[in-house]
């Protein structure tokens, strides 16, 4: 499998496992209100673990960025 289908593989898995964390957090605390609220607060759930999720992508590409630049100053 080349590094493409795998990143894609990855974040699928990832958007996977934010709907069913934004899922089961409306089924346990909010399963007594209409349709239309839950699906708010789902969206809302789900919206905020994907940003979550592009911080702690920017932030370690920013790391890796540094970690590369201190390596490759090492090798000169």
């Amino acid at each position: 499998m080349n590094s493409n289908s795998k990143r894609e593989l990855l974040a699928g898995l990832q958007y996977l496992l934010i709907g069913l964390i934004a899922e089961c957090s409306v089924i346990l605390w909010f399963g007594d209100r209409p349709l239309a609220q839950r699906l708010a607060i789902w969206t809302a759930i789900a919206a905020a673990l994907g940003v979550v999720r592009l911080i702690i992508l920017a932030f370690t590409d920013w790391t890796r960025k540094n970690d590369w630049q201190n390596v490759s100053r090492r090798n000169w």
